[in-house]
């Protein structure tokens, strides 16, 4: 970055901290964009970025000039990434930072990181340290290094391809002075949750997370915008909520402090036993009542580790379609459930874990500490009932299976006990010059590659004739018109 551009941003940085940090964004360029995850706190003497919340769940490319809360990527690969997988900031070879503190200050700037790595570094003035966890990596700065007002990092790692991420960035003061913003704070009352909860008010693309504290009382504050007086949605996966609407409005004589009059109701919602059929990722996130998500983590994009748990009526097949959701050698995910137990290896392509699980409460654990599964669809089918794309019949009722794979399909017959015993008086015709018969009761069949139960259909027993060198269900549908079932 450019000193000139710099002194100027410098210039508007006490205006900067004093209102919105986003002004920082308007000055940089014409395509700079803030980006306005993560959260800041400012007070006289230390500012805290930090990256481990308030950050969305795929990940978000920086580019040059992009801000965060005022620190501007000065020297983007095209590759520093906000991970909200990881949640962290993620920058590779080259990459650079600036980070605004008020000009010729002296203190110290901490970069802390989930993880330690003596092959990742970052550099401050020409003092590189190794990537940090716990304490972090520490770094002094004098007023020569801040007479810009930025300090200027770079991140560097000893291969191509790895990446140097951290959590927090604190810039400490021992001479110099931070500009503290207006707080702005909202207050309100609650029943149902506890200290240390929270939850969100949402509007548009206003929202604010909101912390219950002691006997239901919550609050909410912020110093990087004012908060919105207005009508807003109260949300909270696997909770009701009554009223699920409240309006903000600023207290008496106030223009910092705001409150929600209404007290808001949360009752969790319990987990109800699920019904068949297929369910996709939006499905399995949306969480109770279908799905207990609260011990699953989110690993990447439709991507899962942990365990998720889920209420079975009857005996079922659960099928997961998918696959190991990293690339890398050497990771992989173990799936169980019920009778299954199964590992996905990294670079591997989708396919199902069929399982066969008892009535009740049924746990899926997707184990791995480095990745998850990518689950494209959870199918469950129940014992009894039709499998997908058979109907459910009662006894003497029609059905029809097409194995298109095989051009081949079925008519099926479901059948009493009294009329399997009595079998050869069961008579079942179909067309005239391209069907094979059978006088045979089965509890199942296979032929073809296809099998197909009795419990399939809902039936104690089937009856099925073949039907050969006919393709699609319109074909068939229209054979069907000619079955008959006649009993002596």
């Amino acid at each position: 970055m450019k000193k000139t551009f710099k002194r100027f941003l410098s210039s508007a940085l006490a205006a900067v901290m004093a209102a919105s940090v986003l002004s920082v964004g308007m000055v940089t360029s014409a395509s700079a964009e803030e980006k306005g995850f993560g959260t800041i706190e400012i007070t006289k003497t230390t500012t805290t970025w930090d990256f481990s919340s308030n950050i969305p769940n795929s990940s978000e490319s920086l580019a040059n000039n992009d801000t965060l809360h005022g620190i501007i990527v000065t020297n983007g690969s095209g590759k520093a990434t906000l991970k909200g997988s990881e949640k962290n900031l993620s920058f590779q070879n080259d990459d650079a930072i600036a980070v605004p503190v008020p000009k010729d200050s002296v203190g110290t700037a901490t970069l802390i990181s989930k993880s330690s790595d003596s092959t990742r570094h970052a550099t401050l003035n020409g003092v590189k340290k190794d990537q940090t966890k716990d304490d972090g990596a520490i770094y002094d700065f004098n007023a020569t290094e801040t007479n810009d007002g930025f300090l200027n990092f770079s991140f560097s790692t000893d291969s191509s391809g790895k990446e140097y991420k951290f959590q927090k960035l604190i810039v400490t003061l021992t001479s110099g002075e931070f500009e503290v913003p207006t707080t702005y704070k909202l207050t309100g009352k609650c029943t149902g949750l506890s200290k240390g909860d929270s939850f969100v008010l949402k509007k548009d693309d206003v929202s604010y997370t909101v912390t219950v504290g002691e006997e239901g009382a919550y609050s909410y504050s912020t110093q990087t915008a004012t908060i919105t007086a207005g009508s807003y949605d109260v949300v909270l996966k696997d909770y009701a909520i009554e009223p699920n609407k409240v309006n903000i409005t600023a207290k008496a004589n106030s223009e910092t402090e705001f409150e929600i009059s209404e007290t808001i109701n949360f009752t969790k919602l319990t987990l109800e036993e699920i019904a068949s059929g297929t369910y996709k990722p939006a499905d399995i996130e949306a969480g109770l009542p279908n799905f207990d998500t609260s011990d699953l983590t989110v690993a990447g994009t439709e991507s899962y580790r942990g365990t998720l748990k889920f209420k079975l009526s009857s005996d079922a097949v659960v099928t997961i379609n998918g696959k190991c959701g990293s690339s890398t050698s050497g990771r992989s995910v173990t799936v169980k459930l019920g009778d299954l137990s199964k590992t996905a290896s990294a670079g591997g392509s989708d396919e199902d874990f069929v399982a066969n699980v008892p009535a009740g409460d049924a746990t899926l654990t997707l184990d791995s500490t480095n990745t998850g599964l990518k689950i494209n669809t959870l199918k469950i089918e129940y014992v009894g009932e039709a499998k997908e794309g058979l109907e459910k019949l009662k006894d003497g009722e029609t059905a029809i299976y097409n194995d298109t794979d095989n051009k081949v399909s079925y008519l099926i017959v479901g059948v009493t006990a009294d009329d399997a015993a009595n079998s050869d008086q069961l008579i079942l015709t179909v067309g005239k010059n391209n069907t094979t018969s059978t006088t045979e009761v089965y509890e199942s069949f296979k032929d073809g590659g296809v099998t197909v139960t009795a419990d399939d259909i809902g039936a104690k027993y089937l009856f099925a004739v073949k039907v050969t060198g006919v393709e699609g269900t319109d074909s068939i549908n229209n054979l069907k018109t000619t079955l008959t079932r006649a009993l002596s």
